[in-house]
């Protein structure tokens, strides 16, 4: 199938959340490889699937063939759909993989063959090794002998474990010479394939669980869940360990907010110590809320409101007694304090006057000018070597 395409760098793409940083594009050599490799083959054809585009390079680039998106992100669909709207104008719209995909604990065969199939499948490879291995077992039910699947990636992204997964779940795998970087990763399905476990779900995609006793109550015991791709699954990260202690009692009627919530282990933590607050969830991430709400549902936790919402953007306009934060610097493998300084500055805007906003981070982030831009009073509470944890009140807003 003959198709037109468009070359990145001719392109008018923008990162999102935007960057003061000019050095930082909205594409990399892996999106240039997988774009030029499609314009030279003959055996692309429709329907198409775009997996883990990051900011629409490969959606605007080949939007001739109508792709589908699936991304596991609330950041990468708000830059998808302005990136399409900027280059294809505003009446093309974006056609996201909707539904239970991103909740596997949800996610069954008969679910999955209701779907249409794809001819073409591309993958763009993400941080996490574990969100590959579901999104593989996916991708195999959305596929025949026929497609040709096509994964695209930095080579300091794509390992021998790598490999190894695509071998292992959908078949033969062989991949490209490095170019500029970044290197393909080429596999063919195999009907012999055959993981469906008895019961019709999903083999080994597992969802990872730790416990804790709860800090504040310091006599009850809280099961924390993880899903594919979700930070700090398998145990407890060190910065929400550092920030657990300095969390304080809430009262019944209080309103807590957790930012960025991840599994959701601090928003679980103030909600079983006072199951009469609300307690606001918010993470960009689909698997992140559904870990979240696993996190609460098999704690018998009924206090929690989620959201996938990029930073506060999609909460109702309420005022919370608190909002903690752990966080998140990297986007993808790019450094960023530009989602923190969201979180600090709508922090002040949902926080009670008299309210708290408690953050843990990295010694060597520099969060103190952009907390003081938004809060009359900041200081740190903590004395662990590698982690500080502010606590701002007085919003300026």
């Amino acid at each position: 199938m003959t198709f037109s395409f468009q070359k990145p760098i001719n392109l008018t793409l923008s990162r999102y959340p935007k960057s003061g940083d000019r050095s930082l594009r909205a594409w990399n050599a892996a999106d240039e490889y997988l774009i030029e490799q499609l314009s030279q083959s003959k055996q692309i054809n429709s329907p198409l699937l775009i997996v883990n585009d990051q900011f629409g390079a490969l959606t605007c680039s080949l939007n001739s063939l109508s792709p589908v998106i699936w991304t596991d992100s609330q950041l990468s669909k708000i830059a998808i759909k302005q990136n399409l709207k900027d280059n294809h104008g505003s009446s093309t719209k974006p056609k996201f993989l909707e539904g239970d995909l991103a909740n596997p604990q949800n996610l069954n065969l008969e679910m999955i063959k209701k779907m249409a199939r794809f001819n073409t499948v591309l993958v763009r490879i993400p941080k996490h090794l574990s969100l590959l291995q579901f999104q593989l077992h996916v991708i195999k039910q959305l596929v025949d002998e026929r497609s040709t699947i096509i994964a695209g990636g930095m080579t300091k992204e794509i390992h021998n474990s790598t490999i190894a997964l695509f071998e292992s779940i959908i078949g033969p795998t062989k991949t490209s010479l490095a170019r500029k970087k970044s290197r393909l990763i080429f596999t063919q399905f195999k009907t012999e394939r055959d993981y469906q476990a008895s019961d019709g779900s999903l083999q080994e995609i597992d969802i990872k669980q730790y416990q804790l006793t709860n800090p504040i109550t310091e006599n009850q015991l809280l099961n924390v869940y993880g899903l594919p791709g979700v930070f700090a699954r398998e145990k407890l990260d060190l910065g929400s360990q550092v920030l657990l202690p300095f969390l304080p009692q809430l009262s019944a009627g209080d309103i807590a907010i957790d930012i960025g919530c991840g599994n959701g282990i601090l928003g679980a933590v103030l909600a079983q110590a006072q199951p009469g607050a609300k307690v606001y969830l918010t993470d960009e991430s689909e698997v992140a809320i559904s870990s979240a709400q696993v996190t609460f549902r098999e704690n018998t936790l009924s206090n929690g409101i989620f959201f996938q919402s990029d930073c506060l953007d999609e909460l109702p306009q309420i005022k919370a007694n608190l909002i903690v934060c752990n966080p998140p610097f990297h986007q993808q493998n790019t450094q960023t304090l530009d989602i923190a300084k969201k979180m600090f500055k709508q922090s002040a805007k949902f926080l009670d006057r008299d309210g708290t906003l408690m953050v843990v981070a990295n010694r060597h982030l520099k969060y103190l000018p952009y907390l003081k831009n938004s809060f009359a009073e900041v200081k740190i509470i903590s004395k662990d070597p590698k982690f500080n944890v502010w606590q701002a009140r007085l919003p300026r807003s």
